[in-house]
């Protein structure tokens, strides 16, 4: 009966995390798609580019919404007031963070311009999105944290939508990339507001403040680590490849990319359901179920992969041309291997989350070791796209078969 219940709350929550988080991709990928055939592949190119960065900066926004999420689940058990307490603290203290690290951003703007050939205006512009990665994933984490699934997700529907709908607006005015990028900061001031409203049971609440939160800057840091170590894994190929080949080559690969990375973005509401649960299990000394719930994810998210590359290696050609257009076809065979990344890199993602809530950490410095070897490896293999793209699959499987050696149950 118990290991039912355990099956069931985890079906439950992923199958509702599933659903809603893809409608929230299947937006953000209509957002690529309307970009990409408005804009052609060398502007597309550079967003892209400026997507990829965007990734990078949500690295603040990953950690802080699991580190709420991790504490919401403790403080879930004992007083609403109490997580009240946790979201102001961390309103206070994020924002601060979040204005110094707009301040150093803006400085070195003209660096990074200059090292991608991206206008500057662009570049400062993003900035604004760094900022509010630090304010979002507040709200977002006590919603993850205390279960509300349905709420995180459709909050999440109307952030990607209202980003679709802005940016396509925008760049049908004559805006450019530019438009783009503005869509999406009008998108993330929709979502926060949204998050606030479904949580409005909470903000009522009598504040507790004098709960201490204990172990959460400690939590923090192998959290952060792990967060950069996933991100630099799906987000670097796009900024590297922008360096060292042309314009259009570019465009095809942040199509071939973008589309590999439906197998990682499409099973992150199952790792993202898993988490809390996990947590709960292991608060409460049942560590076996916990195990159990990691198996289930194990299998949900093969499955799922398995059926996403047949159709990647058998149709790659009409899947970039129908999501994509005929002047994106250039890479289209190279479109399996990058679902195989992406598929290695999924399961390292949910290994590491796993160890996550069952306060193993060491596991996280390895990911980032090899996150950042990736990085010098790309750079180095990088005289052919095929070079490049090879080079990209085998960094991701060894660290996939590394992530493995780090689960057990404890």
């Amino acid at each position: 009966m118990m290991a039912k219940g355990v099956s069931n709350e985890l079906v439950k929550g992923s199958f509702t995390l599933f659903i809603f988080m893809n409608l929230f991709n299947v937006f953000n990928y209509f957002f690529h798609f309307i970009s990409a055939r408005l804009l052609g592949p060398v502007e597309y190119g550079v967003l892209a580019v400026i997507m990829s960065m965007v990734f990078v900066f949500a690295i603040p926004a990953d950690s802080i919404q699991v580190i709420i999420s991790r504490y919401s689940t403790k403080y879930n058990l004992k007083n609403k007031g109490i997580i009240k307490g946790l979201m102001g603290k961390a309103f206070k203290k994020f924002t601060l963070v979040g204005i110094v690290a707009l301040i150093v951003f803006l400085a070195i703007s003209p660096l990074i311009s200059k090292f991608l050939s991206i206008d500057l205006r662009l570049i400062m512009l993003s900035g604004l999105i760094l900022f509010s990665f630090f304010i979002i994933p507040i709200t977002k984490g006590v919603m993850q944290g205390t279960k509300r699934f349905f709420s995180l997700g459709l909050a999440s529907i109307f952030e990607s939508f209202i980003k679709l709908c802005f940016a396509a607006l925008f760049i049908l005015l004559g805006w450019g990339v530019l438009g783009a990028v503005f869509g999406v900061l009008v998108g993330f001031f929709v979502s926060l507001l949204f998050s606030l409203l479904f949580l409005k049971d909470i903000l009522k609440e009598k504040t507790i403040k004098n709960e201490e939160f204990g172990g959460i800057y400690s939590y923090s840091f192998p959290v952060l680590v792990s967060i950069i170590a996933i991100t630099l894994f799906y987000s670097f190929d796009v900024i590297i490849a922008k360096r060292f080949f042309a314009d259009e080559i570019v465009g095809q690969y942040a199509v071939i990319s973008l589309i590999g990375k439906m197998l990682f973005f499409g099973t992150i509401p199952i790792s993202r359901a898993m988490f809390p649960l996990i947590s709960e299990k292991h608060d409460e000394n049942k560590k076996l179920e916990g195990w159990n719930m990691l198996v289930k994810t194990f299998l949900i998210v093969l499955a799922l992969d398995i059926i996403i590359l047949i159709c990647f290696a058998i149709f790659p050609d009409l899947i970039i041309n129908i999501l994509y257009g005929k002047g994106y076809l250039g890479l289209s065979s190279y479109l399996v291997y990058m679902g195989i990344a992406m598929s290695f890199l999924s399961f390292t993602n949910i290994a590491l989350f796993y160890n996550l809530s069952t306060h193993r950490y060491k596991i996280s410095f390895v990911i980032l070791f090899f996150s950042v070897l990736q990085i010098l490896l790309l750079m180095l293999f990088s005289k052919t796209i095929g070079q490049f793209i090879l080079t990209f699959v085998i960094i991701n499987f060894i660290t996939f078969i590394a992530s493995l050696f780090s689960l057990r149950i404890r």
